[in-house]
């Protein structure tokens, strides 16, 4: 496309260039037709360079086209792909600006050369074409921007829509987190078999040789609470201690140090250790 355009150009200037009346004017004088030539070749380079710019810019403005064209047709435009067109049909937008200013330097050459006598039809021509593809270009352009607005309003709505869902799945994370902390919270209790009973965590069961258990409306205050996910040993330090709850053999050792001491409960397998109960209550004398 370039080397068409540079070829008519080449033509252009072909046709332009000493097509003056002839020097044989009595009255002209040997400077003022060397100023006069000296200001055609002038203007004529001037055109050169305004064509050359178009020419650049039309190749460009092609380029970056193709590239918006490519963002539509794949029909994978999201916000941040939205802003790369909306720079892209922005330095379209600046092309044609100074494509227009360059086609009005162009029609003042063209001015210059008629009074410098100078044959121009040719440059014309090819200034009302290169107007032309100007005037498409904007119409193209308009109708990219019209485009981009719409997939624009189509990414407000879908990021919206992302939005709400992020904040639903938030609540639905902490709302999870919490239930599961609170599936995972047990509770345990270490005291006296007097202090106990006194608090109304344990009392007696049956009539010949009454059992103690847990009380079942006896209140968590005085209970510390755990993550039974982490929490493997009961540091007790005390003799003849009992586990007062429910929890199956097997799934727990005392540690036994000097003189009958229990140092400590070891929970060796937490899901048997904790599945009849949550509470731990473990009673000494």
């Amino acid at each position: 496309m370039r080397k068409l355009v540079l070829l008519a150009v080449a033509l252009v200037l072909c046709s332009c260039i000493d097509r003056q009346k002839p020097a044989e004017q009595p009255s002209a004088t040997e400077d003022t037709i060397l100023r006069e030539k000296e200001l055609g070749d002038s203007l004529l380079n001037e055109v050169f360079a305004s064509l050359t710019e178009i020419t650049d810019n039309l190749n460009t403005i092609k380029i970056r086209e193709n590239l918006i064209t490519s963002s539509y047709n794949s029909g994978e435009i999201q916000v941040e792909p939205t802003a790369v067109i909306r720079a892209d049909i922005a330095a379209i937008d600046d092309l044609l600006a100074e494509n227009r200013r360059a086609l009005d330097r162009l029609r003042h050459n063209a001015d210059q050369l008629k009074k410098a006598n100078r044959q121009v039809e040719s440059l014309e021509r090819l200034l009302s074409a290169f107007a032309d593809q100007i005037a498409a270009k904007d119409q193209e352009i308009n109708s990219l921007k019209e485009e981009l607005q719409i997939v624009n309003r189509q990414v407000e709505i879908l990021s919206s829509g992302l939005e709400e869902v992020s904040r639903i799945r938030g609540e639905l994370e902490t709302e999870l987190e919490s239930t599961t902390g609170i599936l995972n919270t047990a509770y345990y209790i270490v005291g006296s078999a007097k202090e106990l009973k006194k608090k109304g965590i344990t009392g007696k069961s049956g009539f010949i040789g009454r059992t103690t258990v847990v009380n079942d409306n006896h209140e968590l205050d005085d209970f510390t609470a755990i993550d039974l996910r982490t929490f493997d040993e009961l540091i007790l330090g005390r003799k003849n201690v009992e586990i007062i709850t429910s929890h199956p053999e097997g799934s727990y050792v005392f540690v036994m140090g000097e003189r009958g001491v229990f140092q400590s409960l070891v929970i060796t397998d937490k899901a048997r250790f904790w599945a009849a109960s949550k509470i731990l209550v473990v009673s000494y004398k």
